[in-house]
Order: C-alpha cells, then structure tokens, then sequence
C-alpha cells in the first residue's frame, strides 16, 4: 500500500519526531531523498523543507511542542486518534509496544503509538504486517491529524499530508475507515 521504502519510511519518522540537536541533518537528508517520494506528496513535502529550513530550531521546536502536544485533535499518537480513551487503545499501545521491542526500536519519551514509532516500525516491519496497520490504523490516524492542522493553518499540514499521500496515494483507506471509528484489530507480525 505505501508507496515509500524503508529507508524513506525512516526519514519521514525523523521529521515528524521532535526538531532535536540533528534536526539541520533530517532536513538535509529529506530534500536529499525527496525525489524518491511519490509525485503526489513531493510538492508537500517540499513546501514543507521550503518552510522549515531557514528556521531556527528554538522557533522549530517551539511550534512543534505548541502544535502536537497542546491540542488533542493535532497530537501524534495513532491510537488515541483510532480510539480515544477506549480501551482498545490500551490494547494497541502494547501491542505496538511488542512490535517496537521486537524490531529493537526505542520508545524514547513517546508513548508507542507515537506516529514516529509506528513509521519506523513500518520501515522495518514484514510487507504483510505493514500493509494492515496502514489500512486499518495509520492512514486514518494521519487524515485526522491532517484535519487538526488544516483548521490551525500550521506550517505541520504539508509534512502530514505528503505523509498521507505516501501511505494512502488512492485514498481508500482513509475513505473505508473513519477516526475512532476502527474496529479492534491486531497488527501481530514482525521484523521483516
């Protein structure tokens, strides 16, 4: 389903993670690689490097605290986005737990549903796996966050929707599953 590699996987989980100290390098290395995305998302992707590269990072990581992690309909958890405050959230956030750990990927400070973890899970995930948890979970978690950040006008919107773009290019996924509205899955599989 997704039309981007792992190793493209990975960046894109680079830039939606918190702009730290290797934040200059994570931009470099997405313009670097953006010709690899599909046509359909490299113009967001772009306008979005355009946006970000001439800013300091104490303004970057400002904004990125004041967009994703003050405001629930912008925040990056994939699970509260599938689920709320249901209990299947519970269920999918130890379930990605397991997935991390079994891929040797750190948690960091975020919660295992956080849409960095979940990309490079994906990076490093079994095709079959991958393509199920970006049907029924990522793709629809992404469009409301999409949502969140259209209806602030944050500079964020065009990273996410070239996310989008990459993960759903046809859109069926989003159109088959609303927000919150997901059916308990189970994403079991491994590394591939």
């Amino acid at each position: 389903m997704a039309t981007l590699d792992g190793f493209s996987l990975a960046r894109l989980a680079d830039l939606v993670d918190y702009p730290g100290p290797t934040w200059p390098h994570v931009l470099e290395e997405a313009r670097r690689y953006a010709g690899s995305w599909p046509e359909s998302a490299r113009g967001e992707l772009t306008a979005f490097l355009d946006w970000a590269e001439p800013r300091p990072a104490v303004e970057l990581e400002e904004l990125y605290a004041a967009t994703f992690d003050s405001s629930d309909d912008c925040a990056l958890e994939v699970g509260w986005h599938l689920y709320g405050e249901a209990y299947q959230r519970g269920v999918f956030l130890v379930e990605m737990r397991g997935r991390l750990r079994q891929c040797g990927i750190e948690e960091g400070g975020e919660l295992p549903d956080h849409l960095s973890h979940v990309l490079r899970w994906l990076a490093a995930a079994e095709a079959k796996e991958a393509s199920r948890l970006e049907r029924f979970a990522l793709a629809p978690a992404i469009a409301a966050i999409v949502a969140g950040l259209e209806r602030r006008a944050s500079p964020y919107a065009p990273l996410l929707r070239a996310a989008l773009r990459a993960v759903d290019p046809t859109g069926v996924a989003v159109a088959a599953r609303a927000p919150r509205a997901v059916q308990p899955q189970s994403f079991e599989g491994g590394c591939g």
